[in-house]
């Protein structure tokens, strides 16, 4: 499944996200290897949906290879993990901008729900910067 087919289907209707559903101005990032479309997890995709008439048409993404996202060990795929989490951090979908507003003020005040996503990369603040950017 690719990155944008898992979106649509995670904040469509019957999905996981469609109560608060997709708005103009809202940009989604994902990284899950297996159940949204993913490479391995240092591959984070920016995923915007492109409105005409209230209605989504397409979206655009683009990826970024990040140096580290909270492994056992910097980088990716180490070779003494047993599980995805000891790889870092594995989001399924999350709003990164919401309305226009990028939801995470401080590379080290990370959303709420994903407590625990930016506080385990060694390099939260540049993860940060570059998804930004």
């Amino acid at each position: 499944m690719c990155g944008c087919h898992a979106q649509i289907k995670h904040w469509g209707p019957g999905g996981e996200g469609a109560k608060a559903g997709l708005k103009p101005g809202d940009v989604l990032a994902s990284n899950h290897p297996q159940l949204a479309g993913g490479s391995h997890l240092p591959d984070i995709t920016v995923i915007t949906p492109v409105f005409s008439n209230a209605e989504i048409q397409f979206f655009v993404a683009s990826r970024g290879h990040h140096a580290d996202v909270g492994g056992i060990t910097p980088g990716s795929m180490p070779p003494n993990s047993h599980s995805l989490v000891e790889e870092g951090a594995a989001i399924l979908s999350f709003k990164l901008v919401q309305g226009g507003q990028f939801q995470v003020a401080h590379p080290l005040q990370p959303p709420s729900k994903f407590l625990w996503l930016w506080a385990i990369s060694r390099e939260s603040a540049i993860d940060m910067l570059d998804v930004n950017a």
